[in-house]
């Protein structure tokens, strides 16, 4: 009797670890902003867009003769501050900025976090606004992470929607994504322990997250200019992904450039910020490449939730 109340009461925890994981997945710990252009002496107007059930917060930045703009997409459980220092960078090139917060992360607000998912129409919904602000000029895209997989799900549904793209550790599947997540935090053991998310998110997301692949929509992609950058020692999204994903890209009919930069020694978007002369001049060489390519039409409706 003993051993039978052990093992039910392991196979609960079992069972309550495995629903509080999906439910921090689903909304994970809010990072609070840490780090902002205007502190730095750089301009920033601040704006909460009126979103589905909530709002998305985000700063624009203006440049001066501006040559194009670049929306901003962070990862899983970051905010608007992650690509604050890439977004300087290419504003002293000549660059607007439009970094913002999603959903069930810094100071948006409602929903749900899907790791990418549903966050394509939180990208659509920015670049809507970003061609609002700037509408005759090319604008492309910069993602980490979750932001980069994001950027080319929501190209992949609207292909005119940017002019180049810039994806840094984004993953090939949603379900390997999650699987490395967890045992980056807790080793194999951890992720078989809770593996079976898996299926909870399949039943809460309804879509098989095996088939939530970026190289799959990547064939959606049109011919803009991308680069792929990513640390050969990710733990989250393999170096492989990058490959599948750039194998994916040189398999479109019309092929625009599309460039790996591979960091040695660098974990999952780390190159950022151990190694950022490279990760600097790797996007400043891609930038001076593309970036006279000319605007695409888009529509600057604002996109419902």
């Amino acid at each position: 009797m003993t051993l039978f109340v052990v093992v039910l009461v392991l196979v609960c925890l079992w069972v309550v670890a495995n629903l509080l994981a999906m439910r921090f997945s689903l909304h994970p710990f809010r990072t609070p902003p840490y780090l902002s252009p205007g502190a730095l002496g750089y301009p920033q107007e601040s704006f909460v867009i009126p979103y589905g059930n909530g709002t998305i917060s985000g700063w624009w930045m203006p440049a001066e003769n501006p040559k194009g703009t670049i929306v901003y997409a962070h990862g899983y459980v970051m905010n608007r501050c992650e690509l604050v220092a890439e977004a300087i960078l290419l504003w002293k090139e000549g660059y607007n900025a439009l970094l913002f917060d999603f959903p069930a992360h810094g100071l948006s607000r409602g929903g749900v976090c899907t790791i990418g998912l549903n966050e394509r129409n939180d990208i659509l919904a920015m670049a809507a606004e970003a061609r609002r602000r700037a509408p005759d000029l090319p604008l492309g895209a910069f993602g980490s992470s979750m932001g980069a997989a994001a950027i080319v799900f929501a190209v992949a549904d609207k292909p005119e929607t940017f002019d180049f793209l810039i994806l840094d550790g984004a993953y090939a599947r949603l379900r390997d994504a999650i699987e490395s997540w967890w045992g980056m935090l807790g080793g194999r053991v951890l992720s078989t322990l809770l593996r079976p998310t898996r299926l909870i998110a399949r039943v809460v997301l309804k879509r098989d997250l095996a088939h939530v692949s970026v190289p799959v929509a990547m064939a959606g992609v049109p011919d803009v200019p991308i680069l792929i950058l990513h640390g050969e020692r990710d733990m989250v999204a393999p170096i492989s992904a990058a490959e599948e994903i750039l194998a994916a890209a040189g398999q479109r009919p019309a092929l625009g450039p599309v460039r790996l930069v591979r960091f040695a020694d660098m974990g999952h978007c780390q190159a950022r910020i151990f190694d950022v002369f490279a990760y600097q001049r790797a996007v400043l060489d891609f930038i001076m490449e593309v970036g006279s390519a000319p605007p695409r039409p888009s529509d600057p409706t604002l996109p419902k939730a």
